[in-house]
């Protein structure tokens, strides 16, 4: 199937607008408030449970797991 101009401009579009919208940071946390887990909502599926801590452009948010230091008792 092939598409015609205006589709090619449509899709170019969202792909822009995507681009241009902050990443978000989330976290999970157990029952005590502590936080379990982080990650980038483009590697979240479904954000049920997930609280939003930051957001923003490039790495730091893309690749949050690596970037955030969840503190640890041994911290």
């Amino acid at each position: 199937m092939e598409m015609d101009n205006l589709e090619i401009i449509e899709d170019i579009a969202d792909v822009e607008e995507v681009k241009l919208r902050p990443i978000g940071v989330y976290v999970k946390r157990d029952k005590n408030g502590k936080v379990i887990q982080i990650n980038s909502e483009i590697f979240i599926e479904d954000l049920t449970g997930w609280e939003k801590i930051d957001e923003g452009f490039g790495d730091k948010y893309a690749h949050a797991q690596s970037l955030y230091k969840i503190k640890t008792d041994s911290d």
